[in-house]
């Protein structure tokens, strides 16, 4: 996949626009107000860290900004509230880290997020989003109960980008496929690019954030399989898109309810001589997104 047709040229270049997120400010309002049965509020987050360790490691900095979607049109309605602040950790940041999110120790001294006024915004949100939701969900829930209690979505995986023709689902490429660039790696910037990315109609007709809601609300399933060692059947499990989960040394699959059968069916036949001998487990709502 390459760029959306429309940035295509004959000359074969293809012109990039900077974002910088001045149609996203806080306060702009879209349209006309709409019943509170087609209204949600989703807040889209992002957290920089000290590392990886999602047990161990700290938050240094947060981005969040709530929007108010029609739920029918999938248009955006107004840009309801935002924050975004550094936090000092405590500890050195790794320097892989500041590779990355340019944040340093120095950058840190002294500040502190307001966690009070971070759940109150959470707490109005009827979805939390991110990229990579697996990620700052881990960290988030660790530092605030709100977290725990509300459906997350990822517009990393709720979003079927193979399928909209698009094979990788990094944040900056996919942005520059579709012609703008940011500055990168920062909580609100990353926040606003990720708006920016699937509230706005580019080829289809209709922006991705109508396939991301409808994906964060999907009931998914969790089939489960246990096997003595086999090399060739690890590799069919692989082929078929399970994982491994090392904690009940379990192949695991996540799937929607139309799957089940399907996916039974191909254990049985390919891992458990005929006979369906795993388990299913409905993944609670609130649950999504959760290591």
């Amino acid at each position: 996949m390459g760029f959306v047709k429309k940035l295509n040229s004959q000359s074969g270049c293809v012109t990039l626009t900077k974002y910088n997120g001045e149609d996203l400010k806080e306060g702009i309002k879209y349209g006309a107000p709409v019943h509170s049965n087609n209204l949600l509020r989703i807040g889209f987050l992002d957290v920089e860290t000290t590392g990886k360790n999602s047990f161990d490691d700290k938050i240094i900095e947060i981005g969040l900004k709530v929007i108010s979607i029609d739920k029918k049109t999938c248009k955006v309605l107004s840009i309801d509230t935002q924050y975004s602040s550094l936090e000092d950790p405590g500890v050195p940041i790794q320097p892989e880290a500041t590779i990355v999110n340019g944040i340093t120790d120095e950058m840190v001294k002294g500040k502190s997020i307001d966690w009070q006024y971070v759940e109150s915004i959470l707490m109005e949100c009827d979805l939390i989003v991110a990229h990579n939701a697996k990620f700052d969900r881990a960290f988030l829930d660790r530092y605030l109960e709100v977290s725990n209690k509300k459906v997350w979505g990822c517009t990393m995986d709720d979003i079927e980008w193979n399928e909209n023709g698009f094979s990788n689902k990094g944040l900056e490429i996919l942005s520059m496929w579709h012609g703008f660039y940011y500055d990168s790696h920062r909580g609100m910037v990353d926040v606003e690019a990720m708006i920016h990315l699937v509230t706005h109609q580019f080829e289809s007709g209709k922006p991705y954030i109508a396939e991301l809601i409808k994906n964060s609300f999907k009931h998914y399933y969790l089939i489960e399989v246990n096997f003595p060692f086999d090399r060739h059947k690890i590799e069919l499990c692989k082929a078929e898109k399970f994982f491994y989960n090392n904690i009940n040394k379990s192949w695991c699959k996540k799937l929607t309810l139309d799957g089940i059968n399907s996916a039974k069916n191909w254990v049985a036949g390919n891992l458990q001589d005929g006979v369906f001998k795993g388990i299913v487990i409905e993944i609670p709502l609130y649950d999504r997104h959760k290591k």
